[in-house]
């Protein structure tokens, strides 16, 4: 990590990281011994209970977690989650405790603060629109930043949903957005027809048809 911020990083970005948390926690104690004073990037999905959050209380700058469902049902349906919830909202909840509003340098780079994230699906805006009434009722939406994103693909086992074997439309992803540009949140925002899906397996295809080794 010393050697990174050495060649010039911005930041130490640690990506989906719970599970090695331990191990985490002591490699940075001892890179801040060596040295390490760059921002610490947590960008994980959401799913953590705030008990383990609160471990990294003034170990990490930057919180990039996911809000991924508005309900449980949707959170059971597609990720057998049906706390989801409960837990995603804690979580983020003490993100914002420990690190508050996103803030950025004169470069606009980030060095501390909470950004979340939400990928938009398919014929499901009113999770979304959970997502952004609860935000609204808990934050002033001027201290929380958004990344509304709209690049999902239906890979693997989407193929079992209807309802999400498919990108998100353009109107559904501006519904979306327009809820929380009139909620006041700022933040990332996409152009749905400036996507690139020419490399979207039919995974539905490929279950219904034998493998037969011919390309």
């Amino acid at each position: 990590m010393v050697a990174l911020q050495e060649q010039g990083c911005h930041n130490i970005n640690l990506v989906t990281a719970t599970h090695f948390l331990p191990w985490i926690i002591r490699a940075l104690y001892e890179g801040t011994k060596m040295g390490l004073t760059i921002p610490v990037v947590y960008n994980c999905g959401g799913y953590e209970v705030p008990e383990t959050i609160a471990i990294l209380g003034g170990i990490v700058d930057i919180f990039l977690p996911d809000m991924k469902y508005g309900t449980n049902k949707t959170a059971f349906l597609y990720s057998h989650a049906d706390d989801y919830v409960e837990i995603n909202r804690a979580a983020v909840r003490e993100m914002f405790r420990q690190v508050g509003p996103l803030r950025t340098d004169d470069n606009g780079i980030a060095y501390r603060g909470l950004c979340i994230r939400h990928l938009v699906l398919p014929n499901d805006q009113s999770s979304s629109y959970e997502i952004c009434s609860y935000l609204k009722s808990v934050f002033d939406p001027q201290d929380i930043t958004i990344s509304l994103m709209a690049q999902y693909k239906p890979v693997y086992k989407a193929c079992d949903f209807a309802l999400i074997n498919h990108p998100v439309s353009e109107e559904i992803y501006e519904s979306v957005k327009e809820s929380f540009l009139s909620a006041g949140f700022e933040g990332f925002y996409q152009e749905v027809r400036d996507l690139d899906n020419n490399f979207l397996i039919n995974f539905k295809k490929r279950k219904e048809e034998p493998l037969t080794g011919k390309s």
